[in-house]
């Protein structure tokens, strides 16, 4: 509320953002407080009602609805930055909490300025304490409701918060200054290992990772990492040193967080996440169809095309399995097998079309073709995958 106060009286152009979590009983309360402010000053106010369906921590699940929130209000609205209320306590439990997590930040605490999927988010209050913030709104006469859950024991930065709170004017000071120094020795240690980073892509050559000495090969993985779109602010050093391990004495696939994986082929390192590749589509009929992978059609090569009779639906076509089988002429073909023969590439292979009837056998695969028993001069469809067109 004092950040909107600040603004408000520097006559600043401003469109209101509150996300209501649901999370705890005031939450109602907070929101009213909000909307009466914006509607005695005449503000345009845009709420988003959270719904937390539990598959990540509190937290991220938290941090990425508001952000997001933030760059679709923006957009709607032509808004050319954000401004959030971070203050020098924020500041200083972000450190904290890095440091307590072995965690080589790009940066210890919090940045006055930062961006979010291309639009500038600004802490103009990180100069400023909580106590200082709260005083301003109570000689403003501002009402700022208390969050009761920052006093539970839940979530680490709330234990942190909590122990910062006893400590004594002269403790808080000596953190300050061990903030600094730390800053003042990461930008020189990154200004060193950027000499590492020239050159390097999109793709990485493990013989190049490997000639960087060890001291940087941990901060230049979690640089290509993060260039791959990969949220590394929670990978440990421990984490990066194991992975930097594997990359000596592992070939092929690694798997790492979030259903992303390491791939090693031909020396060159490349992360992929399965989600981007895998598909599925459900057919209860013969229909054309297009799609990122494949299209149907009524007319293509012979090994395009498979003949289907009514007790196969409804069907399935969607991205192979390792351990997909097919029963062909001369025998059962694994998809592994038939991959490894081809000298098929990883990226390929995630994508690799096959259908499977209602009785759960693989019928078709592409570049091998139906089963026996659903080969005919007649095809009923053909499968068409859209770089395959030239082959």
């Amino acid at each position: 509320m004092a950040l909107l106060d600040l603004c408000t009286k520097a006559k600043m152009n401003l469109i209101v953002c509150h996300v209501n979590y649901h999370q705890r009983e005031s939450s109602r309360r907070d929101q009213q407080i909000v909307d009466d402010y914006c509607r005695a000053h005449r503000l345009q106010l845009e709420v988003l009602d959270g719904e937390y369906d539990h598959q990540d921590n509190f937290e991220k699940y938290a941090r990425i609805l508001r952000y997001d929130f933030f760059v679709d209000t923006a957009q709607k609205y032509g808004c050319k930055a954000v401004l959030v209320a971070h203050q020098r306590d924020d500041d200083l439990e972000t450190y904290l909490l890095q440091k307590q997590r072995g965690i080589q930040p790009e940066f210890y605490g919090l940045k006055a300025e930062v961006s979010y999927k291309g639009l500038s988010v600004l802490r103009p209050l990180l100069s400023s304490s909580k106590q200082d913030l709260e005083e301003y709104c109570h000689q403003n006469g501002l009402d700022s409701g208390f969050d009761e859950t920052n006093a539970s024991d839940d979530f680490s930065r709330n234990r942190l918060r909590k122990h910062l709170v006893k400590l004594p004017e002269e403790a808080l000071r000596e953190l300050w200054k061990q903030r600094e120094n730390d800053q003042k020795s990461l930008f020189e240690f990154q200004r060193e290992a950027a000499f590492y980073l020239e050159g390097i892509g999109k793709k990485l050559n493990l013989a190049d990772y490997c000639a960087i000495p060890q001291s940087y090969r941990n901060y230049v993985l979690r640089c290509v990492l993060k260039s791959w779109n990969l949220d590394v602010r929670s990978y440990s050093e421990a984490f990066l040193s194991d992975l930097d391990r594997k990359l000596g004495t592992s070939s092929g696939v690694i798997p790492i967080k979030d259903g992303h994986e390491l791939l090693l082929e031909k020396g060159v390192l490349s992360v992929f996440h399965r989600k981007d590749y895998e598909f599925s589509y459900k057919f209860g009929k013969i229909e054309p169809f297009h799609c990122p992978q494949f299209h149907l059609e009524s007319a293509g090569h012979p090994i395009e095309g498979v003949t289907l009779y009514p007790k196969d639906f409804p069907i399935l076509i969607r991205s192979g399995k390792a351990d997909d089988s097919i029963q062909m002429r001369y025998g059962t073909k694994k998809l592994n097998r038939f991959f490894i023969d081809r000298k098929i590439s990883y990226e390929d292979r995630l994508s690799w079309i096959v259908i499977e009837n209602s009785a759960g056998h693989v019928i078709f695969v592409d570049k091998l073709g139906c089963d026996l028993s659903h080969y005919s001069n007649n095809p009923s469809m053909f499968v068409i995958k859209y770089d395959s067109l030239e082959d």
